[in-house]
């Protein structure tokens, strides 16, 4: 249900879903619409590669060239 709600912070047709559910217009089961589901995995694998980018270790410095002796 995090994810659910998460999702819906920036998807309106989530969000519609929920309200729906909420006002009792459609059934709990609507959340596990294949669309939704769908919305929901996308959402939380963007938040996860968003959090990992900024959390993402720093590349180690380039390594100097060196020229051969000869």
């Amino acid at each position: 249900m995090d994810a659910l709600f998460a999702t819906a912070q920036t998807d309106a047709e989530v969000r519609r879903r929920i309200h729906a559910v909420m006002n009792m217009l459609a059934p709990v089961s609507a959340f596990f619409s294949p669309e939704i589901l769908g919305r929901v995995a996308s959402g939380t694998l963007r938040r996860w590669a968003a959090v990992a980018e900024l959390t993402a270790p720093p590349l180690p410095p380039p390594v100097p060239d060196t020229v051969a002796a000869g």
